[in-house]
């Protein structure tokens, strides 16, 4: 723990060296990248279609995007600076265009999912839309053995993303309680209790970004 907070001070520092908080990748985070690797050679809405866990895994990627610009959205309402408001408007564009592709591909595997969808109106964003992924359609899916696939394959990946969520929430609170137990009590100066601050707010808003994913 003492040679992770290490790190964290030195990325502080210096940028260029590795994001701590980006080192370390679970047993399920590597099961989840395997499924992700089944449409690496496609693109577009051929790689959706490539398999079931292609189509899916890209739905619950889609549902953190949504998850994200909603919360970034709302952060940078009023206080975001025309760079930010760019990134924010390149983002739902980049959103939107990519949630043609996996209704495209849901045509095919849930078609069930063409009646749910209401008319696209002015007042909409890419970030509100209804993904209708196979758990929010649990009844007819239920019905087709290719539904019933949906469904497995849907509650595999979901596992992988909670177990995932979970390693590293225990590991993110780990990290906040030793570097709020030794980092700020040992800080003598106010560059070093500036630095132990920020060092701990970064950790705060890390362990609450992951409790939300969980």
């Amino acid at each position: 723990m003492d040679e992770w907070a290490k790190m964290v001070t030195e990325w502080e520092d210096n940028k260029s060296n590795p994001d701590p908080e980006e080192t370390v990748k679970s047993q399920a985070a590597i099961h989840w990248e395997l499924v992700k690797a089944e449409c690496v050679a496609l693109t577009g809405a051929d790689a959706l279609k490539a398999s079931p866990g292609a189509f899916i895994v890209s739905g619950l990627e889609l549902e953190e995007v949504q998850h994200h610009l909603t919360n970034d959205i709302a952060r940078l309402k009023g206080v975001g600076t025309d760079t930010q408001k760019a990134d924010v408007a390149h983002r739902s564009l980049l959103l939107q265009k990519r949630l043609v592709l996996f209704q495209d591909a849901q045509n095919c595997f849930m078609p069930e999912a063409v009646g749910c969808r209401l008319p696209t109106s002015e007042t909409s964003t890419p970030q509100s839309l209804c993904l209708f992924l196979p758990h929010d359609l649990a009844v007819p899916l239920s019905l087709t053995p290719s539904g019933k696939h949906l469904l497995t394959v849907e509650a595999q990946l979901q596992h992988a993303q909670v177990s995932d969520a979970l390693s590293e929430l225990h590991q993110s609170l780990a990290v906040y309680s030793h570097l709020r137990m030794s980092k700020i009590q040992e800080a003598t100066g106010q560059r070093a209790l500036t630095q132990a601050n920020n060092l701990l707010q970064k950790s705060k808003a890390h362990t609450d970004a992951i409790a939300k994913k969980y």
